[in-house]
Parts: structure tokens; C-alpha cells; sequence
């Protein structure tokens, strides 16, 4: 389905996408399968474990090798076994 701009028509489809008036399309970066889980809605990556925050790509990477946030996901696992064990 194709429509062009025509004389009383303000909005062209060409497969699917809408380009109009009011219609800008900003670039995305391409966000890795692995980190789609932590980026906001404004791009930024968040750990919700450590409640930090990282603008970039890489300097999020480096937080999820740190000792703090590995320490922080090992608690969790424990906790989480303990109470599926029922020690909780």
C-alpha cells in the first residue's frame, strides 16, 4: 500500500512506515540482545541490583564486571535460594 502526497493529503505510507508533517525520525543506536533488559526509555543503561546508572555502552559493560555489582548478584542468588529451600 503506497499513498503519495497529494493535493489535500498531508501524509505518504511507503511499506508500512508513515512519513508526514510532523513526522522526524531520529536515529537509534542498535541496543546488544544481552543489555536490552537495562536500557531506559531515554537510552541510558540501568541496573536496577545496584541502582547505577551509565550514559554508554562500554561504561555500563565495565559496572557489570565490577566486584560490587557481582557481589550484589551473588546475594540475590543466595537469597533466592534460601527461600526456595524454605529457610526463609
Amino acid at each position: 500500500m503506497i499513498y503519495s502526497r497529494g493535493s489535500h493529503g498531508s501524509e505518504k505510507r511507503s511499506r508500512g512506515i508513515i512519513f508526514g508533517p510532523y513526522f522526524h525520525a531520529r536515529p537509534r543506536p542498535r541496543i546488544p540482545r544481552d543489555l536490552a533488559m537495562c536500557v531506559t526509555p531515554s537510552g541510558s543503561f540501568y541496573c536496577s541490583m545496584c541502582n547505577s546508572g551509565a550514559e554508554q555502552e562500554p561504561d555500563f559493560r565495565q559496572h557489570l564486571e565490577s566486584k560490587q555489582h557481582k557481589a550484589k548478584v551473588s546475594e540475590l542468588r543466595y537469597r533466592n535460594e534460601m527461600v526456595t529451600l524454605g529457610y526463609s
